[in-house]
């Protein structure tokens, strides 16, 4: 069998380009090729040349492409595998998300109450205004409010906006979390599972509700007014008329900026990663069972013969669950 010279160089330019790849966690997009795609390359390969001499010589060049990918995960990842081994050990605790452990970490109003008495600078956590800046420093900027809105505010939960008037009667909006300062107000709506909450006798929605709430009620009048609708996860807020976005992800990128502030006490500091780990943990068996995973996966492939599909897996575990470990580490 003769192999088509063409066919060769273009193989020659596919190892070419596997060799050169730069392999990332998760990541298998443009000119990248990611470990769980490696294998499937080779198979092509593989399959395509089938001539004795030259599949020989493939095994070669195939061989250290994948002693290549083995040496450069290890280096990149080794102190980082040991550390998350070090510090996932189930023997000796793992993170304990309060509310989760209570049945309470998808009750809207207790997680809510939970947040809230952390945004207030009056109540004792050591935390001031602090963790209040943090949240929401960056949308109160670009809606112009004041460089220090966040002084001497006051922050109310499950706050009576007012009543929209029906035939049957007043239906009342109530905010979970309003921050009220001199000139502006801040309404934060909290979703975890629920949607949009609907009332029979209303047919809008309850941002909407809220909105006009708000427009016709001459209290308001003369206050900037900031809306944030707070989410587990990123969605559609673009489909909310003047409502920002902010999502557990993002809340919990924020606060955790605010872990490296020297200026927090122990106290407050280990108040903060109690929120933190609420906000990040979500389900609470669910985390549970992959935080053990993700360290029975680290340790075989410190301790064992490497494994291809273990360190991919590891790689999408730690990916999804990167805050909560950057917590556990940081602590």
């Amino acid at each position: 069998m003769v192999v088509d010279i063409m066919k060769l160089e273009k193989l020659k330019r596919t190892i070419n380009n596997i060799k050169s790849a730069q392999i990332k966690k998760g990541n298998s997009s443009g000119d990248e090729i990611s470990a769980d795609k490696l294998t499937d390359v080779i198979e092509d390969i593989k399959a395509t040349y089938k001539d004795t001499r030259l599949e020989e010589k493939l095994d070669t060049i195939i061989g250290s492409i994948k002693s290549t990918y083995i040496r450069n995960w290890k280096n990149e990842n080794k102190d980082f595998v040991n550390l998350v081994v070090d510090n996932l050990n189930p023997d000796r605790g793992l993170p304990t998300p309060v509310l989760s452990v209570c049945g309470k970490g998808t009750r809207e109003i207790r997680f809510t109450q939970y947040l809230a008495y952390y945004l207030d600078a009056s109540n004792n956590h050591g935390l001031g205004c602090k963790l209040l800046q943090s949240i929401l420093d960056k949308e109160c900027k670009e809606a112009g409010l004041s460089q220090d809105w966040y002084r001497n505010c006051s922050v109310e939960t499950e706050y009576h906006l007012g009543n929209i008037e029906t035939e049957n009667g007043n239906v009342a909006s109530i905010a979970d979390i309003v921050i009220i300062g001199d000139d502006f107000m801040i309404i934060m709506e909290h979703k975890i599972l629920s949607g949009e909450s609907e009332h029979p006798e209303v047919n809008i929605g309850q941002l909407e509700r809220y909105n006009k709430v708000i427009e016709n009620n001459d209290k308001y009048e003369g206050k900037d007014k900031l809306k944030i609708l707070m989410e587990p996860t990123p969605g559609n807020a673009e489909k909310y008329d003047d409502w920002r976005q902010l999502s557990h992800q993002e809340l919990v990128n924020r606060g955790f900026k605010l872990l490296n502030n020297n200026s927090l006490s122990t106290i407050a500091r280990n108040n903060l990663i109690r929120l933190l780990i609420d906000l990040a943990a979500g389900p609470y068996e669910i985390m549970l069972e992959e935080l053990e995973t993700i360290y029975s996966l680290g340790k075989s492939l410190m301790e064992e013969q490497f494994n291809v599909q273990r360190a991919v897996r590891f790689d999408r575990l730690t990916g999804e669950h990167e805050q909560i470990i950057e917590i556990i580490l940081e602590g």
